[in-house]
């Protein structure tokens, strides 16, 4: 299967790099992007991105006007918005705006749009073959990771000697995952769920369980 992923990675690869159609070209990043796979291309996209940036796009499609203006201005150009937008769209631009892309946990939003994308009449077939090949190998990783630290959170039987603290390793872990999924950062991951689960540790000892003093006693002896 790694072996499949690195041939369709290249693949896509030269997809971006040799499309000089300016909206075939947004559509296959829009694309990379809601699936997930767009650090396998970050150089790839960034020069794509400098050639529409350059470019001047001839079209009068609102979905494109505004796919443009989103790529653009997620990756730090400077593109002019308009203000001049009239209800109903100005509400609908509002709403989509509460939650971007960019703000979104980009697992779960790959997970949405995979299904999404496998109806539409335009999808890039390499693409989304990529794009499920990557989330089996990174789900399987994850799930190694996820084990992997439910063991060493049960090794330390803080239900037997702290039972008031709360059993919330998974949750965490998802936390450090909403950061950094990239298989890469899989150490971070391991080392950024312990570390904030003693940092749990320690807030529910200082909610629940300590008393004032006992509380003053613990702070002095960390601080130390």
């Amino acid at each position: 299967m790694e072996q499949k992923v690195e041939e369709l990675k290249e693949e896509v690869k030269e997809k971006l790099r040799s499309t000089t159609d300016l909206h075939e070209s947004m559509s296959l990043i829009d694309a990379i992007q809601h699936l997930g796979i767009d650090y396998h291309f970050e150089e790839e996209i960034d020069e794509a991105l400098d050639r529409l940036y350059n470019s001047e796009l001839e079209c009068f499609d609102l979905h494109e006007v505004a796919l443009r203006f989103r790529l653009l201005r997620q990756h730090g150009f400077r593109v002019s918005a308009a203000n001049n937008l009239k209800p109903p769209l100005a509400n609908q631009v509002s709403r989509a705006l509460v939650t971007p892309l960019s703000r979104s946990v980009k697992r779960l939003e790959m997970r949405y749009y995979i299904s999404d994308y496998e109806m539409e009449d335009k999808r890039d077939d390499t693409i989304f073959e990529l794009a499920k090949f990557d989330f089996n190998l990174l789900q399987s990783l994850h799930c190694e990771e996820l084990k992997s630290i439910s063991l060493w959170w049960k090794d330390l039987e803080l239900k037997d000697k702290l039972c008031y603290v709360r059993d919330r390793i998974v949750e965490l872990y998802f936390w450090i995952l909403g950061v950094y999924f990239e298989p890469h950062y899989s150490r971070a991951r391991m080392i950024a769920t312990k570390v904030v689960s003693f940092v749990c540790i320690l807030d529910d000892t200082y909610d629940v369980y300590g008393t004032l003093e006992e509380c003053r006693l613990l702070t002095d002896a960390i601080q130390r």
